[in-house]
């Protein structure tokens, strides 16, 4: 077996540092091992060290440009924010190999993450043949342009793929009249999870005997939202417990319960779903009721990872200020994490960490949130969190949608009000109209 081979092996065990070695092997008798320097990158590439992927695909694409290693450079170049660049070199990919089905699934995904959805299909329909990686992908469009049936069914092929984990594989999956006990079990970020939970109502109507599995955040809030089921914490344990007790049946995702539910535009009622705790609303009004100004807005300025689009779906706080300029409302953070030295307090904003950190139960932040008059934020958490309680909502929408804000409101959510191509001036009137008209 050969050093590259024996790389491939290693790294598919989990063995990083055994397949950088035997990579590293591959290279010191063949400086221009192409495949080696490809691997390479692709493992800087994974550990977010995008600089190095670049440099080492670069190489490697020197020795052999091929569909493969130009690949490689523009998965380097999408790490690096430089995502008109990545589809140049993409295009020149497919033009080596237009069979090559990684090329066109990464470019289809740069034009979805950019909201250029027809490009982005025209990309996902080159190849001929019906491949999973692609069809999969192909529900982004699908859903935001409100094809829901096609797009669930899509969408529904990610399940176990990337951060879509699949849990309880040796129950067969539910469907509605299934008999016994069912888990309903949590899949992707905070967000994700809220805004498909407003299914769980829908199925529970279907099923004999409920289990809710979620993070631990979200025990809390879902035993006291969905009073008929079992909620348990345990998403991230592997052999929880209960299951001895619960002896369940069948199982389903989360997010796959909108293609049963959510089939059509009519189907989603859009009314609140979640219920805040009664003794920690009574805290947070506490807290908020010695501010001197009647009205109280939440906001949040960040959202999403490195790799969700951090920087597409945040604003400066100082530039979110000017929108504020001259509104009679107390401000509140939402964010649950901030960076070390940075002082929303210095701006006017009122900061309560041991409500909002990230590693707090989820309660806290939803107690707040329903003592609100008005949330206002860029796309991220608690504006599924804010639509599931009903807290009036402006989202403040950059060029680059996700499927989720295809239109000027979001469907999940009757309270959430879409603001597309936002101005600080803009953002006020609007605000103003909300909270004065809610007097």
């Amino acid at each position: 077996m050969s050093f590259v081979d024996r790389g491939v092996a290693a790294y598919k065990a989990g063995d990083t540092p055994e397949a950088i070695a035997c990579f590293d092997a591959a290279l010191a008798g063949d400086v221009g091992n192409w495949e080696a320097l490809t691997h390479l990158a692709s493992i800087r590439h994974d550990h977010q060290q995008f600089g190095q992927a670049y440099a080492l695909a670069t190489q490697a694409a020197r020795y052999n440009p091929s569909a493969e290693t130009l690949n490689e450079v523009a998965r380097a170049l999408v790490g690096m924010q430089e995502h008109e660049t990545a589809l140049e070199v993409l295009t020149k990919a497919h033009e080596i190999d237009p069979t090559h089905v990684p090329t066109v699934n990464n470019a289809g995904m740069i034009c979805v993450g950019l909201a250029r959805y027809d490009e982005a299909w025209n990309w996902l329909t080159k190849p001929q043949t019906l491949e999973p990686d692609i069809e999969r992908n192909k529900a982004f469009v699908h859903l935001y342009r409100q094809e829901w049936d096609e797009g669930w069914r899509c969408y529904d092929l990610g399940v176990g793929k990337g951060d879509r984990v699949e849990r309880h594989k040796y129950l067969p999956q539910w469907h509605p009249g299934a008999p016994g006990p069912t888990i309903i079990y949590g899949e992707q970020g905070i967000g994700d999870e809220i805004q498909f939970a407003s299914c769980i109502w829908d199925a529970m109507g279907d099923m004999e005997s409920p289990i809710i599995e979620t993070m631990p955040r979200l025990a809390g809030l879902f035993s006291r939202s969905f009073p008929g089921a079992k909620v348990y914490g345990t998403r991230y344990e592997d052999v929880p417990r209960w299951l001895i007790d619960e002896q369940p049946k069948n199982r389903i995702s989360v997010a796959q319960l909108p293609g049963i539910y959510r089939k059509t535009t009519e189907s989603f009622p859009g009314t609140p779903y979640l219920k805040a705790c009664s003794g920690r609303r009574a805290m947070v009004k506490g807290l908020l009721s010695p501010m001197p100004r009647k009205k109280k807005i939440g906001i949040a300025w960040s959202g999403g990872l490195p790799h969700t689009g951090r920087d597409d779906r945040s604003v400066e706080l100082d530039d979110l200020m000017m929108a504020f300029a001259h509104i009679d409302a107390e401000f509140i953070s939402l964010e649950h994490t901030l960076a070390e030295g940075y002082s929303p307090e210095e701006r006017g904003v009122h900061v309560f960490p041991y409500i909002t950190d990230r590693n707090l139960d989820y309660d806290y932040t939803t107690s707040l949130v329903s003592e609100l008059d008005l949330v206002v934020s860029v796309p991220t958490a608690v504006v599924h969190l804010a639509g599931a309680l009903g807290t009036p909502t402006l989202v403040l929408l950059n060029s680059r949608p996700q499927w989720r804000c295809g239109g000027p409101s979001m469907l999940w959510y009757r309270s959430v009000e879409v603001l597309r191509d936002w101005t600080p001036e803009s953002v006020r009137d609007r605000i103003n109209e909300v909270i004065h008209g809610a007097e």
